[in-house]
This record gives structure tokens, sequence and C-alpha cells, in this order.
């Protein structure tokens, strides 16, 4: 018998092992490249959304609190208050109670849900009073004249009441903004973009009013504002039914 070989080689002994392939240094670049790429556009994908997501929400609500503030309702009853006034001194009012206005809405919108907690006023209750106070006004809007309210009132120049308060931040607006924030309170930005725009825009028209007056006539006007007025009526109703729809699930609840 031949001699036999040890069963494993020595230490003294070269071993020999299969070599690990290497990768090419071009391989690593395109890996860097195509990661960076698909963050780009996944983030992408993800900003734009986000961004219309963001555009249409503020658009709703800009247009729902336009609705509320009524400037073209509330035309003939500026003309109407202000028409012993000079017309230089007749803007500086209005823009004097745009800006009451804007202050009493961005306070209740920030602080009204705390006044809602100590009152311990639910959503679902805000809802539905809101969506009654909205029908209401809608109605009037549709079935009235808002210059009649304020005939004969007190002589001299206006301050805060009815100008600012009831006829531009009134009860219904006072409303739309508290149930906007205490719906959703983390997207308080956007309410508050959709305020001012909305906002804005009814000063446009409020400021200009004479001359959209002379424009448009008495029947032009009160034709948008009963069309306003109509559109309005299904925001109320919805939001009248949503809240009885969140009152309903809340008593299963418990």
């Amino acid at each position: 018998m031949g001699q036999l070989g040890p069963l494993w080689p020595t230490l003294s002994e070269p071993q020999t092992r299969n070599p690990i392939p290497q990768t090419p240094y071009c391989f690593w670049p395109g890996v860097c490249i195509s990661g960076v790429w698909a963050i780009q556009f996944l983030y992408e994908q993800f900003y734009q959304a986000r961004l219309s997501q963001v555009f249409m929400t503020v658009l709703s609500a800009t247009l729902l609190v336009f609705l509320v503030l009524d400037p073209v309702g509330n035309v003939p009853a500026f003309l109407c208050i202000l028409k012993d006034t000079e017309p230089e001194r007749q803007r500086h009012i209005i823009v004097r109670e745009l800006l009451i206005a804007l202050f009493v809405l961005v306070f209740f919108m920030f602080l009204g849900r705390y006044i809602l907690l100590i009152l311990r006023i639910s959503e679902p209750a805000l809802s539905i009073s809101g969506g009654i106070i909205l029908f209401l006004i809608a109605i009037r809007m549709i079935f009235s004249s808002v210059s009649e309210m304020f005939v004969g009132g007190p002589a001299g120049e206006p301050f805060i009441v009815p100008l600012a308060v009831p006829l531009i931040a009134g009860p219904s607006a006072v409303a739309t903004v508290l149930l906007l924030m205490a719906r959703e309170p983390h997207r308080w930005l956007e309410w508050l973009a959709a305020v001012v725009l909305a906002w804005f825009f009814a000063g446009v028209i409020l400021l200009f009013c004479a001359p959209l007056r002379r424009l448009f006539g008495q029947r032009g006007l009160t034709a948008m504002e009963r069309l306003m007025g109509m559109i309005l009526t299904t925001v109320a109703v919805e939001m009248f039914i949503s809240g009885v729809f969140e009152l309903v699930s809340r008593s299963r609840q418990f």
C-alpha cells in the first residue's frame, strides 16, 4: 500500500481558494445615480400630490368663506349706509371696517375652539347650528334685500357696527371659520390662507361698490346675490346633514 497523505493541509502548505468576483467600479455610480433619481421621482410625485391637495383645499375653503361673506349682497347696504359720506372718505371707512372684520375672523379662528371647549360645545352641535345659520342667511340672500335691514339707522359715520360686524364678519362667517378650525386644526395655515383670500376678494368688491352698482345695476346685483344664496343653501344643508350624521355616530358609540 502506498503512503497516504495528510487528511488536511498543514499550515506551511499554500491553500487555494475560489477567487471572489470583483464588482466593476462603474457599477456603483450607476446604483447611486439610480437611487437618487428614484428618491427624487418619489419626492416629486408626493410633493405634487400634496400641493394639489392643498390647492384644492384652500380653493374650496376660500369659495365657502367668500360666499358666506356675501360681498355682492352687501353692496346695497354699504351704499345705503355711506350715502351721506364723501367718496374719498368712503374708501377709508371701508378699508378700516374690512381690517376690523379680518381681525374678528382670525381671532375666532384661532381662539374660538378654546371658547367652545370652555362652553362645552361639541363639533356636531357647531356643525348643525352653523348649517342652520348659513341656511337662514342664504334664504335672506334669495328672498330679501340686506339694505332694508339698515334703513333708518343711526346717523353719523359707522364704526364696527354694522359694516364690520355683522355685515362682513357676521354670525355665519364666524361659525364657518370656527367649524373649519374645529374639524382639522392642524391645517390652520390653509384655513388662514383661505380666510385672507376670501376677505381680499370681498374687500375688492366692496371698495368698488359704487362702480359695480353703475355697471350691473340693481337688478344685476340682486340676481348675483340670489345665485350666491342658492349655492350657499346647498352648503348649509350639507353642513347640517354632516353634523347630524356625526352626532348619530357618536351616540351609537355610547
